[in-house]
C-alpha cells in the first residue's frame, strides 16, 4: 500500500468535528486513528487496484495531486459507509473518484509517474535469434557459382 494521504489531507472534506463523529468508536471524544487508517488503506487499495494495469503501484516519490484527491474522496466515502448511512453527496464523491480512476487506468489521462504498463511475461512468448548467412553471392563467387 502506498502512503498517498495522511489524516490532514482529509481537512478539505471533513472538519475535525465531523471526522470525530464518524470515527470515534470508543466514544472518548477523539477521532480513532486506527479507524482513520483503515479507511485510508481501503481507499489506497482501490487506487492501486485501478492503476495497476497502467502504472507501477504503489506509487512512490511525489504523489500526484489527482491521486491525493481521489484517495481522499474514497476515504471519506469509507468513513460514511461504516455508519451505514452514506449521503448522496458522498456517494457522488465516490462515483466521481471511481470514474477518474477508470479514465486513468484506460489511459485517457496520464499521471506524471512511470506510465508504461507493467510488462507481461508469458511462457508462450516467441523468441527470435539471428545467425549470419553462411552462403551468399559474395562468398560463393570464388567457387564458380
Amino acid at each position: 500500500m502506498g502512503n498517498y494521504i495522511v489524516q490532514g489531507d482529509l481537512d478539505f472534506l471533513l472538519n475535525d468535528d465531523r471526522l470525530r463523529q464518524l470515527t470515534d468508536d470508543d466514544k472518548d471524544g477523539v477521532a480513532d486513528v486506527s479507524v482513520i487508517g483503515e479507511a485510508i488503506t481501503s481507499a489506497e487499495s482501490d487506487v492501486d487496484l485501478a492503476l495497476a494495469s497502467r502504472y507501477e503501484v504503489p506509487i512512490t516519490g511525489t504523489i500526484p495531486e489527482a491521486v491525493k484527491t481521489i484517495t481522499t474522496k474514497l476515504a471519506t466515502y469509507y468513513f460514511y459507509l461504516r455508519t451505514g448511512k452514506v449521503p448522496s453527496s458522498i456517494e457522488e464523491l465516490r462515483k466521481w473518484a471511481m470514474e477518474q480512476l477508470k479514465m486513468l487506468a484506460d489511459g485517457k489521462f496520464k499521471l506524471d509517474i512511470g506510465s508504461d504498463p507493467p510488462e507481461e511475461t508469458s511462457s508462450r512468448a516467441a523468441t527470435f535469434s539471428y545467425q549470419e548467412r553462411q552462403f551468399c553471392a559474395s562468398n560463393m563467387s570464388d567457387n564458380g557459382w
